[in-house]
């Protein structure tokens, strides 16, 4: 059975380590009932115990998160506890709502084989949550329209996944599939989607492609990782996709990656900082 430090050297550096086990030590040893604490109890503890730093509060839920994941509880008492804001955490004012993401599909370009397969590829980013890693990295054999879905080899940080398409996208697949690519390929190619020139889609390729409909959007940096993270959070808070399912459907190796994307509610934050840091 992995052990709670080796669960913590997958994604923590050493000294972050230390510092969690240290505090779920002083948890242990001063909670009434350690590792089937509900969160009420958590509470308790927290407001009786010097150890409140948000580092320790992570630490805790990071501990939590072990103890679901290894199989040693069925649910996390206090994965909605959120009292700093670290360097991590989701910045949910940079991120596009769902009409926003939208809007991402009305440019029209020059070519029409260009048109359909942009809108193709933005699809995918902003129902399917995928980066451009995964865009990059496509074939046409990953398509399959009967079945409706679409197939997304793992890379080092994210797991494969076979995802639903969505209606709007059968026919823009299809198009691009059998009208379009055929157009623009050059030399045979198993790569899904294809420059201008018949040349492989790349990474820089679909920077490019963004960066063209940034003004839509002034104020926000848009790229495929705030797409991204945009879609996640709203298939959270928006969607209110069980975390478990949202997990799956991004690709996300971990839980606790994931539910960094639930968006805080506002008044029970503002009162849990009064109550451990008031000023």
């Amino acid at each position: 059975m992995e052990t709670f430090r080796e669960y913590l050297e997958y994604d923590y550096a050493p000294p972050t380590i230390e510092s969690y086990l240290r505090a779920i030590d002083h948890f242990l040893f001063h909670s009434k009932k350690k590792e089937h604490s509900e969160y009420i109890d958590i509470i308790d503890y927290l407001a009786d115990s010097t150890y409140n730093h948000p580092r320790d509060i992570s630490a805790l839920k990071a501990y939590f998160n072990y103890l679901v994941e290894t199989g040693k509880r069925t649910h996390h008492p206090c994965r909605s506890l959120r009292l700093g804001l670290s360097k991590k955490d989701v910045q949910f004012q940079e991120l596009f709502s769902p009409k926003e993401l939208e809007m991402l599909m009305e440019r029209e370009e020059r070519y029409e084989v260009l048109t359909i397969r942009n809108r193709a590829v933005i699809s995918l980013l902003i129902y399917q949550g995928l980066t451009s890693a995964n865009i990059e990295r496509l074939r046409v054999l990953d398509i399959n329209i009967d079945s409706g879905t679409i197939y997304i080899r793992a890379t080092p940080k994210l797991s494969r996944r076979t995802l639903e398409l969505k209606p709007r996208q059968f026919h823009l697949l299809y198009r691009y599939l059998y009208e379009c690519r055929p157009k623009i390929e050059k030399n045979k190619s198993e790569a899904l989607f294809l420059g201008k020139l018949g040349n492989k889609f790349s990474v820089d390729t679909l920077n490019r492609m963004l960066i063209q409909l940034q003004s839509l959007f002034p104020t926000k940096n848009l790229n495929a990782r705030t797409i991204r993270k945009s879609v996640i959070a709203n298939w959270l808070n928006t969607q209110k996709i069980p975390l478990e399912d949202v997990q799956l459907l991004s690709g996300q190796k971990r839980l606790s990656t994931t539910e960094r994307y639930i968006r805080p509610d506002a008044e029970d934050r503002r009162g849990l900082i009064n109550e451990f840091f008031p000023i």
